[in-house]
């Protein structure tokens, strides 16, 4: 025997399934309805359950309740879109011990939503870090292209840091940045053999060849050795010998 109650329950569900149907197609061909606004969206996916499944878009509700009018409400709102991670791509740096500090680009990072310049950029979690005698401090983000001052120590050693990004998320990335270092080369500084001076009178006075100079800077100039010489002789700071 044919339940009644079930027969309702369904021509109920066809009857509102056509409803919506009409309803549907005269929204999307003009019909009486007009639709003021649209949204494009992202995010979102395919959710399923049993034997169901449903493609949606991440959105939150409008305050105030439902919009209505006549026999039809439209629940409506705002597409909440997906953050994405920030990108970083570390560049190699190379410094020689005990040479000046210089800037290098050090990265490039890009975002989806966030504006690339807007971005920022740590290493180490802090706006510096040394690690083995080198030390990465200064960091500029110039429309995604970020830059740092390095430099290594007289001992340093090759060194690795974390740099990591920061998008309006707040999402983050990290990525390595990895200082090769160079060995210190001796400072120059030479004569001619035999050095040219002035001999009778009661100073000679010896200019060097070349130097004295350095890759880094040189602190001080003095006389290693007289040797046999019993006399006066002394050495300045521009390596100039007098005698």
């Amino acid at each position: 025997m044919t339940n009644p109650k079930l027969i309702r329950s369904f021509l109920i569900c066809i009857l509102s399934l056509a409803s919506a149907s009409e309803l549907m197609s005269q929204v999307a061909s003009g019909g009486p309805y007009t639709l003021v606004q649209s949204v494009v969206v992202n995010g979102g996916g395919p959710a399923s359950g049993g034997g169901y499944s449903v493609d949606t878009t991440f959105a939150q509700a409008l305050a105030g309740g439902p919009l209505a009018g006549g026999s039809y409400s439209l629940a409506a709102g705002f597409i909440v879109p997906l953050n994405t991670p920030p990108t970083i791509t570390p560049s190699g740096v190379t410094r020689q011990q005990g040479s000046p500090v210089s800037n290098s680009t050090v990265a490039t990072v890009g975002d989806i939503e966030t504006p690339v310049g807007s971005l920022v950029v740590t290493v180490n979690g802090g706006a510096s870090a040394t690690v083995n005698g080198v030390t990465v401090s200064n960091i500029v983000n110039t429309n995604g292209t970020i830059t740092a001052n390095v430099v290594a120590a007289c001992g340093a050693t090759n060194a690795s840091f974390t740099l990591t990004v920061t998008d309006a998320g707040p999402l983050s990335t990290n990525g390595t940045l990895n200082v090769a270092v160079t060995a210190n080369t001796p400072p120059v500084l030479t004569y001619t053999n035999p050095a040219a001076g002035v001999f009778g009178q009661n100073l000679i006075t010896v200019n060097p060849a070349t130097g004295p100079s350095d890759n880094g800077s040189v602190s001080n100039v003095v006389v290693q050795s007289t040797g046999t010489f019993t006399g006066s002789i002394s050495v300045n700071a521009a390596g100039v010998v007098s005698i």
